[in-house]
């Protein structure tokens, strides 16, 4: 097999450029040729931090508008593409692809490849981050919900036999789980579980026992799935009351810029707000000075997320709602406490019964999120990478889902 291989990632922002930066790595490291097929302006300041040392090719030639990020890529903007990798393939030999994120282009993409014949032949891998439709549980969901997750499905069989060396990566560990699982076992095989690449931190982290309240850490692009305005209306509502202090860093998008005024109106003893862009290392040190990390997801927000790992590599107990792959694996690995989506009282309870940091029971917690993100390394992203791509020479070394002990 070629050891070309072209990465197709059309976002390459946010957690999505750092796993796109460890898949790179990971190929590099094993001797490939590795070409980056992205959008025209990639070339921001996070991704000269994390690539501008690598050795891979950029191609920065996709006319992505800028306000996309996790949306559907249009028809033509997936013609465009298809079209840059079969020149590519031409011009560099190269027959292998790698899709960072699937969910942009599905379920357009299988239906557009007619025209381009020799692009069904590549060996294909890509990550889908919203499997949830394969899940037992979907089925409990409204009738809305029941009709889509079917679509999805009908959709993806479709896609896994006009490509037949597509094998596609989920970062949800029930998907592969017989007893949690409703995916055919004719089609299990296409499917590989890879962990969320949990970073080594950077600096020693541990609870940080001060004078002053313990703080809660919200981090990252808040749009309005993150649950942003869970933690506001908590802060608002029981005001001085509150044990802890809360601190955020990041931005907010566009769909939650209306709670801007909200915010500022909080006292500084209650909220503290850091808001812009900020390199790799600063992150770092702000998961280390926290003693809690929270992520207040909405429920529609089901899929994995690289905060869960960060916070577990720093040892940080985390505050969470309790759907989804989160919620699942905070239960399942005793990684900090959940509640209910937009239930405030819920929230409210949680905070008021923190471990303090530094007793036991945070320590017993902390000990369980460094495992867990020992589990979940980069190396063993990158190695559940490769071996979907060439899974027929590397099978043994697909990694064991981590189990609670």
């Amino acid at each position: 097999m070629s050891k070309d291989i072209l990465i197709v990632d059309p976002i390459l922002r946010g957690s999505r450029l750092v796993n796109t930066s460890y898949a790179i790595a990971g190929f590099l490291e094993q001797g490939w040729q590795v070409h980056l097929l992205t959008r025209r302006e990639a070339v921001t300041d996070h991704y000269r931090e994390l690539l501008g040392d690598s050795s891979h090719r950029l191609h920065a030639v996709l006319p992505v508008p800028a306000e996309v990020w996790f949306d559907k890529l249009s028809v033509p903007l997936i013609r465009t593409c298809l079209a840059e990798m079969r020149d590519l393939g031409l011009k560099h030999q190269i027959s292998t692809a790698f899709f960072t994120g699937w969910n942009e282009f599905f379920p357009a993409l299988p239906f557009l490849l007619g025209w381009s014949a020799p692009l069904r032949q590549w060996r294909w891998s890509a990550i889908d981050y919203a499997p949830g439709c394969w899940l037992k549980e979907a089925g409990k969901s409204s009738g809305k919900e029941m009709l889509k997750a079917l679509a999805k499905r009908l959709a993806t069989r479709h896609a896994l036999g006009r490509f037949p060396a597509l094998q596609l990566l989920v970062m949800d560990e029930r998907v592969v789980d017989p007893a949690a699982t409703g995916l055919p076992a004719s089609l299990r095989q296409r499917f590989r579980w890879i962990p969320d690449p949990a970073p080594a931190p950077r600096m020693e982290s541990g609870p940080v026992v001060s004078p002053g309240l313990p703080t809660v850490l919200v981090v990252g692009l808040q749009t309005g799935r993150k649950g942003l305005a869970d933690a506001l209306s908590l802060i608002e509502q029981q005001g001085s009351d509150m044990p802890v202090r809360f601190r955020f860093v990041g931005r907010l998008a566009d769909d939650t810029e209306g709670l801007r005024e909200r915010l500022q109106r909080l006292p500084p003893s209650q909220f503290e707000w850091s808001e812009g862009f900020f390199p790799e290392a600063v992150i770092q040190r702000h998961y280390a000075e926290a003693d809690f990390v929270i992520m207040p997801y909405t429920r529609d927000f089901d899929c994995s997320s690289a905060v869960l790992v960060t916070a577990c590599a720093h040892g940080k107990p985390v505050i969470t709602t309790a759907h989804g792959i989160i919620g699942f694996r905070v239960r399942r690995h005793a990684l900090g406490f959940v509640y209910p989506s937009c239930d405030t009282l819920a929230l409210a309870a949680v905070i008021k019964q923190l471990p303090p940091p530094g007793s036991q029971p945070y320590r017993t917690i902390a000990g369980n999120c460094r495992g867990f993100a020992a589990a979940n390394s980069i190396e063993a992203f990158q190695k559940a990478v490769i071996s979907g791509l060439c899974s027929s020479e590397t099978t043994s070394a697909t990694p064991r889902i981590p189990v609670a002990r």
